[in-house]
């Protein structure tokens, strides 16, 4: 049941993020995306000098 109240629960948030998709959340995603993806390389970097 607790499986099915957060699939219920993550497609509100999606169809409420659609709702909300205007340029600013785009831009705020792509900033987030960008963050995550520099944040991984210097994981891996930081890890290949180990």
């Amino acid at each position: 049941m607790s499986m099915q109240t957060a699939a219920s629960g993550a497609g509100a948030l999606k169809a409420t993020g659609d709702v909300l998709a205007t340029n600013e959340m785009s831009g705020m995603v792509d900033a987030a995306n960008a963050y995550a993806k520099f944040d991984k390389k210097g994981r891996d970097y930081a890890l290949q000098l180990i």
